[in-house]
């Protein structure tokens, strides 16, 4: 229905000769079709005959005053590259679904702007973009202009990710953000070489962080769900590149962002190639990437944790010893039994009123040996502990959010 409202609107303002107007909703017309393309082709030719890629052709009709095509968007249907890979013939900007290597050699400067070598790319391309679809969407410029044999070029590959504030400080955001990434970096490696490739793969990433605009006042006020995930994608130090925001006091990131590197004014950095963040698309949540990004996560070598301690401590009964405690052996008929309690994070927001009165039923019903119920604040563990403690659960209960997102760990059945 937007797409439809956009097109309406646009073909209004352009028929009444308000060219601004239109140029404006036929962009909103593209980013849309470009974020939803895959539903709407599903859904779209069987009640209205028409798909994603019927309107595109519309749209690439247009007068080129208002065409949202034109030429200074990077189009893969006139040029194939490896860093901007036609799907079906849509507008799609680089995403790390084929190949480690996803972009050409490039640098990166203190404003955060990117630039890639020119080599093999038309002379006649327009400017390029790459596509985010953090938040609302954005499109990020990059220069295009020769790099390999005017600067040193390191033998490392760049992590490139546009960060929202949603997924900065929300867990379940920064999980739907981290997820499809990481599965992206590193299927191909774990698909040929296991959890060893993986961490040969990870030595050679550097990762580059950046919030655009207002979302990085939110950077004194929230702590980080995302920052400790990103550990998983590389071994040395994340950057931190900061956007100048007009009319905004400066941020002390020194102190807010503790174990990452901030962008120093006139820093450059140059890699052998880099990986465009992935959009979350057909592959990014499947059982698959969920099943990669978890095994990475349990078995990352300082994530690990003494796991019969911690399953004493929440399971545990006093009057028995963890070696004659049926429920604290990992093969076990016990159901290890998971509540949630929202803590001071969630502002007391979503709770369930009568979970005392159901625990105490559900511990009068059943005998300990039958199920063990703990009931716990996940922020009162770290986040190593929490991944072990839901890679025990076989039940988890709790009210809706972030929290739900711990049973991605939970084992199978």
């Amino acid at each position: 229905l937007r797409v439809a409202a956009g097109l309406v609107c646009a073909q209004s303002a352009l028929v009444n000769g308000m060219i601004e107007r239109a140029k404006n909703a036929f962009k909103g017309v593209r980013n849309m079709m470009a974020f939803v393309s895959d539903c709407f082709d599903e859904v779209a030719p069987r009640h209205f005959g028409v798909g994603h890629l019927d309107i595109m052709a519309y749209l690439a009709r247009l007068d080129l005053e208002v065409n949202p095509l034109a030429a200074h968007h990077f189009l893969q249907q006139a040029v194939e590259k490896p860093f901007a890979k036609a799907q079906r013939n849509r507008l799609h900007f680089a995403g790390v679904d084929d190949k480690l290597d996803d972009l050409p050699a490039c640098c990166v400067n203190s404003s955060g702007l990117i630039t890639l070598d020119q080599t093999g790319v038309p002379a006649d391309v327009g400017q390029v973009f790459l596509l985010s679809k953090t938040g609302t969407g954005k499109y990020l410029p990059v220069n295009v202009r020769p790099l390999l044999g005017t600067r040193v070029i390191s033998d490392t590959v760049a992590l490139y990710l546009l960060v929202d504030s949603a997924s900065w400080g929300n867990l379940g955001h920064a999980l739907a953000f981290f997820v499809p990434i990481l599965y992206g970096i590193f299927r191909r490696d774990y698909s040929s070489g296991g959890l060893d490739a993986v961490w040969a793969a990870r030595e050679r990433l550097r990762l580059y962080l950046r919030m655009i605009g207002l979302d990085q006042k939110l950077l004194v006020t929230r702590r980080s769900n995302l920052l400790p995930w990103l550990t998983l994608a590389t071994a040395a130090e994340p950057q931190f590149i900061p956007d100048k925001v007009p009319d905004q006091p400066r941020v002390d990131l020194e102190s807010v962002l503790k174990g990452i590197h901030i962008f120093e004014e006139d820093q450059v950095d140059c890699h052998v190639g880099a990986i465009w963040q992935q959009p979350v698309g057909d592959q990014g949540f499947t059982k698959e990437a969920f099943d990669v990004f978890t095994d990475i996560a349990r078995n990352f070598p300082p994530w690990q944790v003494d796991q019969e301690a911690l399953v004493r401590r929440v399971w545990g009964l006093g009057s028995l010893k963890a070696g004659n405690d049926p429920c604290l052996q990992p093969a076990s008929h016990c159901v290890r039994a998971l509540v949630i309690v929202r803590g001071n994070q969630a502002k007391q927001k979503r709770v369930v009123h009568n979970l005392d009165e159901a625990i105490r039923q559900a511990r009068n019903m059943f005998p300990t040996d039958h199920l063990r119920l703990a009931v716990v604040q996940m922020e009162d563990f770290t986040l190593m502990e929490e991944i072990a403690l839901a890679s025990w659960t076989d039940v988890m209960i709790g009210a809706v959010g972030s929290a739900m997102w711990w049973s991605i760990f939970m084992p199978a059945g």
